[in-house]
C-alpha cells in the first residue's frame, strides 16, 4: 500500500504516530505499521488463549464459592458476587 493511500484509508491521525517514530520517512512509516500488525496477530492467539484461560479460571472459582453450575445466572444479583 503506498504512503498517501494509507493515510486516506487509515487516517492521518493513525499514520502519524508511526510516521513520527521513524523521522518522517514515508517508506519507513508503511513498514512500521506492517510490522506492527503482524506483531499484533502474533499476540492475537496468545491473548485468545489467556482470555479463555482466565474465564475458566473465574469460572471454576465460582462453582466452588457458590457449590452451584449456574452460579452465573442464580448469583447474579447485587452485592453477592
Amino acid at each position: 500500500m503506498k504512503y498517501n493511500e494509507s493515510v486516506r484509508l487509515l487516517s492521518a491521525s493513525r499514520i502519524n504516530k508511526y510516521k513520527s517514530a521513524c523521522g518522517g520517512d514515508k517508506a519507513k512509516t508503511i513498514q512500521l505499521y506492517q510490522y506492527n500488525i503482524k506483531l499484533c496477530q502474533r499476540f492475537y492467539g496468545i491473548m485468545s488463549m489467556f482470555e479463555i484461560m482466565l474465564r475458566n479460571l473465574i469460572n471454576e472459582h465460582y462453582l466452588t464459592q457458590f457449590q452451584d453450575a449456574n452460579w452465573i445466572i442464580n448469583q447474579a444479583t447485587v452485592g453477592k458476587l
